[in-house]
């Protein structure tokens, strides 16, 4: 009897410790039997424990990287853009390189002055004899606007039988100086226009352009100097494509847009006894004024981006019959080069000569 007792209380504790060893691996209990203590840990709190396994092998270590570094994948993935035509490089040559100003926007048409109206207020009746006219009439340069000053020195230039309007001058950008000349003349015939930019890149451009001619023989410039060059290489192109390539036509007196218009301030009008000179000076606003003027510049310094101009300042003297003696210009711009956008200061001092003999430099 006692053997089948303690057989079935056996066979009991066996089944019990069965059952309750399935609950404890269900609900993560310890569980205690005759043969020992065992430690059974839930389904739930293993997969756990896995997971917290896996991502321990999954995790990377990363490394803290150095400025130069960093500076060397920037500088490879900005190679890649520009090599590829892609990417980082074509983000920087087209947006951080372009200018802000969009001189498309705006026709340049729109911005001149007409020297028709002055006339019209001076009470001008013929315009071939004007300035006796305007002179039996006690005016002087300092009884009109300095807006129509400058519009009635131009006309008359454009009536002179000859020109020759010289500038001399330099640009400083980042200390480093070029130096500039521009050359304008005409015979009578034919406009010229040298321009030279001398220095630590040298560019030198030659224009020809014949009287009511409708085509433009432009020269590159062989062996330059600061004032001159063999002009060599001429290729001949229409008005059309030359205004698009250059902006200022070789007949123009002056590169920028100059009216009322464009004139940002305007000082009094001065007159120097021992000259006999009358002197002013105006700003011009930055944007409206060189809607021609900024292909020309981009054209002459060789530059990789139309140049945005910050200001431009110039003072005039002027003599009794209405005709440019000299001008001191000043401007400041942003150039782009060899992908560097810089600023750039040039100063360039101009004389004038009408109705004189000139030669031609081709």
């Amino acid at each position: 009897m006692v053997n089948k007792k303690q057989n079935a209380y056996k066979s009991e504790d066996i089944i019990n410790s069965n059952q309750n060893q399935d609950t404890a691996q269900s609900a993560g209990f310890f569980v205690v039997t005759e043969e020992g203590e065992d430690v059974v840990l839930s389904s739930s709190l293993n997969e756990t424990a896995k997971k917290k396994k896996k991502r321990e092998k999954q995790k990377k270590v990363y490394r803290k990287t150095t400025f130069k570094h960093k500076l060397k994948v920037v500088g490879c993935l900005a190679a890649l853009g520009v090599f590829t035509g892609s990417g980082l490089g074509v983000w920087y040559f087209n947006t951080a390189l372009k200018s802000n100003v969009d001189y498309a926007s705006l026709v340049a048409a729109d911005f001149f002055g007409d020297v028709n109206d002055v006339f019209a207020d001076l009470a001008i009746s013929d315009t071939t004899t004007w300035v006796s006219q305007a002179q039996s009439n006690g005016l002087t340069p300092a009884d009109v606007s300095v807006a129509d000053n400058i519009l009635l020195c131009e006309y008359n230039a454009q009536q002179a039988s000859s020109w020759s309007i010289i500038g001399t001058g330099k640009v400083l950008s980042m200390g480093i100086a070029q130096t500039v000349y521009s050359g304008k003349t005409f015979d009578g015939t034919t406009y010229a226009f040298e321009s030279i930019s001398a220095g630590m890149l040298t560019v030198a451009s030659c224009d020809v352009m014949t009287k009511d001619g409708a085509t433009v023989d432009t020269y590159a410039g062989q062996n330059p100097t600061a004032t001159g060059a063999t002009w060599v290489n001429a290729k001949t192109v229409s008005v059309n494509e030359f205004e698009e390539m250059n902006g200022v036509m070789p007949d123009a007196v002056f590169p920028y847009i100059i009216s009322d218009k464009t004139i940002d301030t305007a000082s009094e009008i001065t007159f120097d006894d021992a000259s006999g000179l009358y002197s002013f000076t105006v700003t011009l606003k930055p944007v409206e004024s060189v809607l021609l003027y900024y292909k020309q510049v981009q054209r002459s310094g060789g530059l990789e981006a139309n140049p945005e101009f910050h200001s431009i300042e110039i003072t005039f003297n002027i003599n009794k019959n209405w005709q440019f003696v000299t001008s001191e210009i000043k401007e400041s711009y942003k150039a782009v080069k060899f992908g560097m956008p810089v600023t750039c200061d040039g100063t360039i001092s101009t004389t004038y000569e009408f109705d004189c003999e000139v030669t031609l430099p081709v």
